[in-house]
């Protein structure tokens, strides 16, 4: 009886550490794909974001926010990557004395940051960490934009690294 208990505690532990995540590819528009977990789904958490996807049951969120070069150019405006992230952390009402690190998302030019901001929901107060990349194509600008209440920032950690990582631009997109 003993060692039955036994065997059954040990396969509960064995089994409750496998945490592998598994990944599915999502494809906006033609225009790029982003590998997110699999209980990720489908949200409305920003009506510019092209992708929006939660796990309210681990606090995880990401959204895209792409941005033609076309566009922002008629507008009279001309960035570059550095200038494109400092105004897409000014649009976070984030303070962050952090500097963007420069990373190479496929063949593209990236900059990150992480960032905290107090977030209001139902009337409740919560801490939250963001990571915030801003990837420059050819034609486009992309924001990923990936977050998590902070106390979930480490079970989730790996996960925004691998969405953050994950991007991909179509050859549509580059016509």
């Amino acid at each position: 009886m003993r060692t039955v208990f036994l065997l059954s505690i040990c396969s509960f532990l064995l089994l409750s550490c496998d945490k592998s995540t598994k990944y599915v590819n999502v494809t906006i528009n033609d225009q790029y794909t982003l590998s997110l977990p699999d209980d990720m789904v489908s949200a409305d958490l920003s009506e510019k974001a092209s992708l929006q996807y939660q796990s309210p049951q681990r606090e995880l969120y990401t959204l895209v926010l792409d941005e033609s070069k076309e566009t922002l150019n008629g507008f009279g405006l001309e960035y570059d990557l550095a200038t494109y992230m400092q105004v897409a952390i000014h649009n976070l009402d984030s303070t962050s004395k952090q500097k963007p690190v420069e990373q190479k998302i496929g063949p593209y030019k990236a900059l990150h940051i992480g960032l905290k901001k107090k977030v209001n929901n139902k009337g409740r107060t919560y801490d939250a960490v963001y990571r915030l990349t801003v990837i420059e194509t050819p034609k486009y600008f992309y924001q990923l934009l990936t977050w998590t209440m902070d106390g979930w920032y480490e079970r989730n950690r790996t996960d925004i690294e691998h969405i953050d990582g994950s991007f991909k631009e179509l050859p549509a997109s580059k016509k």
